[in-house]
């Protein structure tokens, strides 16, 4: 009997420690990553290196301000990569930023993404996905593309986009399911194309669709553009508090069922119609 007991009290132990296991901080500066400050990890990619040695539920946390020439890709789910003010710079690299293939909880923020063709790139299947307090500047294609990808729960908030053919666009050649997509205070301006563009299609469909507080300024063609007309499954657009601008054609251009709730917007002084 008290060897029962003694094995019972060692079992409650190890699974009191196990579930007292806390996440780490990984810490990045421009010539590698630690999380603990003797044992420093050098490296000549030192962000993606910090992801590669990262577990789910870690923070990356970027502690040096500068230029990270790098393209980025997350190995893990429930991740966080706080750039903490550095920049990914792209200048000259024809291929994505970041890439996000099949996660699940990744949160990108506080950071400058410049130049590579699209700044942030989505395929396979990926859930509760955040981008906030982001600046994308001048990719050569798009800002935010998801390339085949089915989302759901994603968020986009406190983020300006400038240049580059488009801001924010699911591909109209692939499959791909949209269920749920949150732009919230996003700036975007100067686009050669369309700033935002989702489209559904037979094979894909698109779900809860909502822009608030949303300037859109400068399209080199329609400003906002949403079809959900192809696919039995699309519903529900919501567009709050938002301004388009200057498009050279279309404002706000919509092909919509479910639900449409458009209110308190301004849009004024584009080629074609509000």
């Amino acid at each position: 009997m008290k060897r029962t007991g003694v094995l019972i009290l060692t079992i409650v132990t190890l699974l009191s420690l196990m579930g007292s296991v806390k996440a780490a901080t990984l810490y990045v500066n421009t010539t590698g990553w630690w999380i603990d400050p003797n044992n420093f990890n050098a490296s000549a990619t030192p962000i993606q290196s910090a992801l590669n040695n990262a577990s789910a539920g870690d923070l990356i946390k970027v502690v040096e301000i500068a230029d990270y020439k790098e393209q980025l890709s997350f190995p893990s789910d429930s991740l966080i990569l706080d750039l903490g003010g550095a920049t990914l710079n792209g200048t000259g690299i024809a291929a994505s930023g970041i890439t996000i293939n099949g996660r699940n909880g990744i949160i990108i923020e506080n950071g400058t993404i410049k130049g590579f063709s699209d700044a942030i790139y989505f395929s396979g299947t990926n859930t509760n996905i955040a981008l906030r307090n982001l600046t994308i500047q001048n990719p050569s294609a798009t800002a935010i593309y998801f390339y085949g990808s089915s989302v759901t729960n994603v968020t986009v908030e406190n983020t300006i986009i400038s240049g580059g053919s488009k801001g924010v666009w699911n591909s109209y050649s692939t499959s791909g399911n949209i269920d749920g997509i949150t732009l919230k205070n996003v700036t975007i301006s100067s686009t050669s194309s369309r700033s935002i563009e989702l489209s559904d299609g037979s094979s894909r469909w698109i779900r809860d669709v909502v822009l608030e507080n949303v300037t859109v300024t400068g399209a080199g063609y329609d400003g906002v553009y949403i079809i959900l007309a192809y696919n039995a499954n699309s519903a529900n657009i919501t567009i709050l508090n938002s301004t388009i601008t200057g498009s050279s054609q279309d404002g706000v251009y919509l092909n919509a069922r479910g639900t449409v709730r458009i209110e308190n917007n301004t849009i004024t002084g584009n080629g074609n119609y509000g």
